[in-house]
């Protein structure tokens, strides 16, 4: 196996096809409150990017 990488890259970005697919389904919307003004497809691509660069 010399040569291969046995690593992957951790996502930073999913598109929106992925996010319905596999994370939307998970998700619970709140019934109080304001709508978001963000779509939660967007605000996951904020929170995976903030965990990936670790700036919190």
């Amino acid at each position: 196996m010399a040569g291969s990488q046995c690593w992957q890259t951790i996502p930073t970005k999913l598109s929106l096809a992925q996010f319905e697919q596999f994370v939307l389904p998970h998700l619970s919307t709140g019934r109080r409150g304001p709508a978001p003004t963000l779509g939660l497809h967007r605000i996951f691509n904020y929170i995976l990017q903030l965990l990936y660069m670790g700036c919190l």
